[in-house]
């Protein structure tokens, strides 16, 4: 990577045996883990016009989500709608972020790298005072 990302990324104080588990093959991740904290603060300034945005969407009783929920239901609950949809004003938290090699597939092709491609581990913290009414 070039110089300067290089010094704007951090290192996680935790070795590669404390990182989490992989699904079920029990493969650790490996590689360095970076802060989310510049992205943090831009999603911040953005969040209540996220909000605002998903709230509108959802209580659109004539939307499109409110009528794929109601084809989705039975018909006892085809009238359902969302009354209210508030996602609150606390943003949530992204990171730490982990980037590696990802771990052996199961049922790989012969002759075929087993270790194809990468994986993206991303913590998300959501600390909510949703208010939702049906």
């Amino acid at each position: 990577p070039p110089e300067d990302f290089r010094v704007t990324t951090r290192n996680s104080s935790l070795s590669k045996w404390e990182q989490p588990f992989v699904g079920r093959d029990q493969t650790k991740c490996t590689g360095s883990v970076e802060s989310l904290d510049w992205f943090n603060a831009f999603f911040g300034r953005l969040w209540p016009k996220i909000a605002k945005y998903v709230q509108k969407l959802m209580e659109d009783q004539e939307g499109n989500v409110t009528q794929k929920m109601q084809a989705a239901v039975p018909k006892l609950l085809k009238g359902m709608y969302f009354n209210k949809f508030k996602l609150g004003t606390k943003t949530p938290v992204f990171g730490p972020i982990k980037i590696g090699e990802a771990p052996e597939r199961w049922g790989k092709e012969p002759g075929k790298d087993a270790n194809q491609g990468s994986e993206i581990r991303l913590g998300v913290k959501l600390d909510s005072e949703s208010k939702i009414e049906l």
